[in-house]
């Protein structure tokens, strides 16, 4: 899962700006990311990928990679990993989730109106 997530900020994010958006990006990235000033200067944008997720993690970077490019404006790149990164949980999860909690629980009303649920 990790590679998939590599390949979305790579190839859905940080390849589809310039050098100069790069380095804009790099410098919200210091504060995002908690990575050394050094580090991202001479990172290009393969390793830059590479430093996000050592830094926070696979999913948490694509998410933290969203919200810089959206505080940069670049919405059409954050729509298109928020719509990358959705479909990655889902193929993982198998789009099970909601409807294996739908058939574990059920809710039913009492005589004075109270609600309740009940696993099944």
């Amino acid at each position: 899962m990790e590679s998939e997530y590599r390949e979305m900020l790579l190839l859905t994010g940080l390849d589809h700006i310039t050098e100069e958006e790069l380095k804009r990006f790099k410098y919200f990235a210091l504060t995002e990311f908690q990575i050394a000033r050094s580090t991202l200067d001479v990172a290009d944008r393969t390793e830059l990928a590479d430093h996000l997720i050592q830094s926070a993690g696979a999913a948490s970077a694509v998410t933290k990679a969203i919200n810089i490019f959206q505080k940069l404006n670049y919405m059409h790149i954050a729509n298109a990993l928020e719509e990358k990164k959705k479909e990655a949980s889902e193929e993982t999860d198998g789009g099970r989730t909601g409807s294996h909690q739908r058939r574990f629980t059920e809710r039913s009303t009492c005589c004075h109106g109270a609600e309740s649920y009940k696993s099944l």
